[in-house]
């Protein structure tokens, strides 16, 4: 399949809205195509990609000392225990936040159970922001990822509102990441070469294998590591290889006006040296379907982004 035919599948879902994708394969894009009105410097709010851009901050973190993965939260950040009230949530550590099993405000335990909680995430940047001698985690990520990586359109900034402790699902004062596609590519790329780049460890190796495999493997419906779905057992991506790692963005097109709902999805796969990022409309389905096993629309334009190798 060309990437005329990978375009045209998009055209017919995208109903005239913006779309920006692009492939690339041993650091060579083999195909990208805007639509709609969108071109190379459209930008999106890449929704829940963020979390990975904060995951490897911890990672440096980690190395550095100042974070452990087995390090109660509630040590850095108290009000973990003071939002929900219950005591048993002094035992939740990073490692449970990063990996969606903490529980916190949710019905379980810590450690009992997989559940996507977005409030979670964000306490993890919280404790995050505790030990940053700038106690700014998108100012951090600027310096530490973006600049090095020439990332020429993006911007994050903090959201500062508070936590619903009725409400799980409400990330509370997260921070928001926006960017180009070729920027989410190369962000891609980046993960795809084990967090190195141009010679440079932005993320230090061992984390970034750790990051990548299943952090919770004993937990039913636990496909995921720290801030990545994983396709361990081809569960969450049927038509991608058993090695596959990405995420979805439920975010906003930035193009008009005013903000409108859009989507992203960053797929890397480092067998076959690929990486691909599409932002489009939710009206297109895929990045829509983040919290089915597996995802059939994402699925259905993953197949599409493969045969494009031929």
């Amino acid at each position: 399949m060309s990437h005329r035919t990978l375009t045209e599948w998009l055209e017919t879902r995208a109903n005239s809205t913006e779309y920006g994708y692009i492939v690339q394969q041993n650091g060579r894009i083999l195909s990208e195509h805007y639509g709609g009105g969108a071109g190379p410097d459209s930008r999106w709010d890449i929704g829940s990609i963020r979390k990975s851009f904060h995951s490897a901050l911890v990672g440096q973190l980690i190395e550095s000392g100042h974070l452990s993965p087995d390090m109660p939260a509630c040590e850095k950040w108290p009000r973990l225990v003071e939002l929900s009230g219950r005591e048993e949530d002094r035992a939740i550590t990073l490692h449970h936040l990063l990996g969606a099993t903490s529980g916190w405000l949710a019905p379980e335990s810590p450690g009992e159970k997989f559940r996507y909680n977005n409030a979670a995430f964000t306490a993890a940047e919280r404790v995050t922001t505790a030990v940053l001698p700038s106690h700014d985690v998108p100012a951090e990520i600027k310096t530490r990822f973006a600049q090095p990586l020439g990332l020429r359109s993006f911007t994050a900034h903090h959201r500062d509102v508070d936590f619903d402790p009725e409400r799980f699902g409400n990330p509370g004062p997260k921070m928001i990441v926006a960017c180009n596609v070729r920027d989410l590519l190369c962000w891609g790329e980046l993960w795809r070469n084990g967090g190195s780049w141009q010679g440079q460890q932005l993320i230090p190796e061992n984390y970034a294998k750790r990051a990548t495999r299943l952090s919770n493997p004993h937990l039913p419906g636990a496909h995921y590591g720290y801030c990545w779905r994983l396709n361990a057992g081809r569960h969450v991506w049927p038509g991608a290889p058993d090695d596959t790692f990405g995420h979805s963005g439920n975010g906003f097109n930035l193009n008009g006006p005013e903000p409108v709902p859009g989507r992203a999805f960053l797929f890397i796969c480092p067998g076959l040296n690929l990486v691909a990022a599409v932002c489009l409309d939710p009206c297109v389905g895929v990045a829509t379907d983040y919290n089915q096993v597996p995802m059939p629309h994402t699925n259905a334009w993953i197949e599409q982004v493969l045969k494009t190798l031929g």
